[in-house]
């Protein structure tokens, strides 16, 4: 009794064992505990008097149904593992494919963009086993390593090139706030020539680090803008337009003054004759002053 007892324990571990099985099962840990079983099955039967062949056969085979229906399910599971791992693997080398066809790209933005939805299309196709995966990565690592060395290459050389450019265009702005100030037109004349010469040559140099296009491009335009307002004025006083609306405003006040003449003379009402004597003074201050 205390044989089929503890033989009957050792079928009840294993029934347990499938009973709990499930999508969280470690199946490798599992696998042991019933080879531990197994093993312990063994022993009992080597070290404890025979137990009534009815009741050995019944306990074994329930032992045994329970050790084939985890070893059913184990190979289930692996099937689906492998399906799994080989839908994957196709999954990533298809991405490393794309992956080959973009990395000599010099479109920097669109392809960055496309590489980084492929890393996408990485983390979400799955593992493909341990070493797989680590054999696949290389590959894809290294196409995206050749473009974005290369981008890097790129960016290098750019910010390069452009801090010459902006010792360049710090030298010309030497020589274009020398220009300035200017007192007179003919001053504003030359030195607008002059900054011509360095406009068209500051065009020509190319771009300047980000962070500098505002302060050398505002010290430019502030020589630009010293010159224009002596033109400006210079500009005003030769108007021609402004002449003739000055020239006929006068002979409006020389017309208007000639007929309060006539009238102050003709009037006879002292109140009346004041107020056109009032008049007369007014228009005759305006007339001085656009003199």
């Amino acid at each position: 009794a205390k044989a089929v007892e503890e033989r009957t324990a050792i079928v009840e571990k294993a029934e347990a064992l499938t009973a709990s099985l499930g999508d969280n099962t470690n199946w490798r840990s599992t696998a042991d505990k019933f080879r531990n079983l197994f093993d312990e099955w063994q022993n009992h039967q080597r070290t404890t008097i025979r137990i009534d062949k009815p009741e050995a056969e019944a306990l074994w085979k329930r032992f045994s149904a329970a050790r084939t229906t985890f070893n059913q399910s184990r190979r289930k599971w692996a099937q689906a593992r492998d399906n799994e791992r080989s839908q994957a693997k196709e999954a990533k080398e298809a991405i490393i494919a794309e992956a080959n066809e973009l990395k000599d790209s010099t479109a920097w933005g669109e392809t960055s963009r496309k590489f980084n939805e492929l890393m996408d299309r990485w983390k979400k196709a799955g593992r493909a086993g341990r070493n797989e995966d680590d054999a696949l990565w290389a590959k894809f690592r290294e196409a995206a390593d050749t473009f974005f060395n290369a981008r890097q290459a790129d960016r290098d050389q750019i910010n390069s090139s452009e801090k010459e450019n902006l010792a360049a265009k710090e030298a010309l702005l030497v020589k274009a706030e020398a220009l300035v100030p200017v007192k007179t037109d003919a001053e504003a004349k030359k030195a607008r020539q002059e900054l011509a010469k360095i406009q068209e040559e500051w065009d020509q140099i190319g771009y300047v680090p980000r962070d500098a296009m505002r302060r050398i491009e505002g010290r430019l335009d502030a020589v630009d803008k010293q010159i224009k307002a002596i033109e400006d004025a210079a500009w005003k006083q030769t108007d021609p337009e402004a002449d003739a609306r000055k020239s006929s405003f006068e002979e409006q006040l020389h017309a208007q003054l000639a007929v309060l003449d006539e009238k102050i003379a003709a009037e006879s009402d002292p109140k009346k004759k004041a107020k056109l004597e009032a008049e007369k003074a007014t228009k005759e201050q305006w007339l001085n002053a656009i003199k």
